[in-house]
């Protein structure tokens, strides 16, 4: 747009030149050249102007529905929605380092560039949990965004938790409770950890798996829970995973 504004100041700058140049070069067909060169000028300035008008900018807008009204997409108000209004860049995927973005009023905005782990998004879109730091070896904490406060806030932080322990995973159960897998944030050994359920501003542990055993992964379908279990080898040198599931009721009890 400015690029516009600018060719048009440059056309009337260029209509004094001309006129300027034709009016003052001394020769018999002076007014005709001036006259040629008036034309000339109110030719590019209108052409600027009908450009300038039509220009609609980067297509960061979407039609609405009422009389093909234009809104700003904004996390805000669409939800959020992974690879639309949430962007996520992995570790080790492109140049950048990994952090999370939220679209608002048509921009990308970073809301964590400190190694995120991949955003969970509660089921009605209005915000998202993930940890922060997430890397080998670092004690992370677990954040919140909000769409309505447009923020994320640290709502699990390291001294919530047993003293080298980290979180590793957090999964929506609704719109209001999360399950978390915390273990020990350090060395090769430890792949996941204990079960934990944050429910009411509160934490408390849900399941252990026992000795040489720890929590990998979690899997939410309708009202069952499949926890991905790593048991380890008496030498702690190699673990095999076996799948074991709960009614998730009965589970969170």
């Amino acid at each position: 747009m400015s690029s516009l504004v600018i060719g048009a100041a440059y056309g009337n700058k260029g209509q004094n030149d001309l006129l300027t140049t034709a009016g003052g070069c001394g020769n018999n067909n002076g007014g005709e050249v001036g006259m040629k060169a008036k034309t000339a000028a109110v030719f590019v300035v209108a052409l600027m102007i009908v450009i300038f008008t039509s220009y609609s900018g980067p297509a960061l807008y979407s039609e609405g529905n009422s009389g093909g009204d234009k809104t700003v997409p904004s996390a805000s108000e669409q939800g959020l929605i992974l690879g639309e209004t949430v962007f996520y860049q992995e570790e080790g995927v492109g140049e950048d380092i990994p952090n999370i973005e939220v679209l608002h009023n048509g921009e990308r905005i970073q809301i964590c560039t400190d190694f995120p782990s991949r955003p969970r998004i509660a089921p009605d879109g209005m915000r998202m949990a993930y940890i922060s730091p997430s890397g080998w070896e670092q004690v992370g904490s677990v954040f919140l965004y909000d769409t309505e406060l447009e923020r994320a806030e640290e709502f699990i932080e390291p001294a919530d938790l047993p003293e080298q322990f980290t979180p590793k995973q957090v999964e929506w159960i609704d719109n209001e409770r999360l399950l978390i897998i915390v273990g020990y944030a350090y060395g090769t050994v430890s792949v996941g950890g204990d079960v934990y359920l944050w429910e009411a501003e509160k934490l408390r542990k849900l399941y252990s798996p026992g000795e040489r055993s720890e929590v990998k992964d979690i899997e939410l379908e309708a009202d069952t829970i499949t926890l991905s279990v790593a048991e380890f080898d008496a030498e702690y040198l190699d673990y095999s995973v076996a799948k074991e599931e709960f009614d998730l009721n009965e589970f969170i009890r």
